[in-house]
């Protein structure tokens, strides 16, 4: 990932915005039948990961945030979670053809943000998983709005530490030539008139599925499955999510 964001430094605060997404939950615990040996790469909190553990998998979660893997070890009761602290290359150091599955969830993709870091990236998972094992992608899909300059209220989340609603705000500048999303996210108490809290800064790749596909298959993948929501229905141009299986 090219970026460690302030958020990735509060795990209380993270899983408070993260929590307002649930939906995707029973999706991921769908696509593993049996136990299975998982690694999640950029796992924060293990909101993916513990669910898995929980299910009877193995998993090893990776993240480069300290404060968010120790929030995973705190949360992962059955001590089942095998939690590695540094960037997505770390999976170069696994053992080959260990894993079944390989998943890039919470629009994690976005942190990767050319072509070439993506191929080396595949390559590396290509690596790791088992002959017939699976790499999974979450992450949106864009639209116009994304591919403008504008601002938006994404959500409201409780900050235990304020004890108070906080609507998070988001303004974004894109840059076409790059496909790149800069963003700046703002804190503001919800009623109170004030500027907020300027919190994240960050740029944010915003892959369409042709590109992703592109690439995908260009690293050797022998099957890719598309679908466009947590229902699995079929992707197509207004489909919320790019939701990718793809097969060594």
């Amino acid at each position: 990932m090219n970026d460690i964001l302030s958020l990735y430094q509060d795990a209380q605060r993270f899983d408070a915005i993260a929590g307002q997404v649930s939906d995707d939950i029973t999706w991921w615990q769908s696509r593993f039948i049996g136990p299975s040996h998982i690694i999640d790469l950029g796992c924060g909190t293990g909101r993916i990961s513990l669910p898995l553990v929980k299910d009877g998998h193995q998993v090893i979660g990776i993240d480069n945030s300290p404060h968010m893997l120790a929030a995973a070890r705190a949360k992962d009761s059955s001590q089942h979670g095998q939690w590695l602290e540094g960037d997505f290359s770390l999976i170069g150091e696994l053992p080959k053809n260990s894993a079944d599955g390989v998943i890039l969830a919470n629009n994690t993709l976005a942190h990767i943000h050319t072509e070439q870091q993506l191929l080396d990236l595949l390559q590396l998972i290509l690596q790791v998983l088992k002959p017939g094992g699976h790499f999974y992608v979450d992450t949106f899909a864009p639209n116009d709005d994304l591919r403008q300059d504008g601002q938006e209220e994404l959500l409201t989340y409780y900050d235990a530490k304020r004890q108070h609603d906080i609507v998070l705000v988001e303004s974004h500048r894109f840059n076409p030539e790059k496909a790149l999303m800069h963003v700046v996210w703002q804190h503001c108490l919800k009623g109170v008139k004030t500027d907020g809290i300027v919190g994240e800064a960050m740029t944010l790749r915003l892959w369409d599925a042709v590109d992703l596909l592109s690439n995908i298959q260009l690293s050797g993948f022998s099957a890719v499955r598309l679908a466009g929501d947590y229902d699995d229905s079929p992707f197509d141009d207004e489909s919320p999510l790019i939701l990718l299986q793809a097969t060594k």
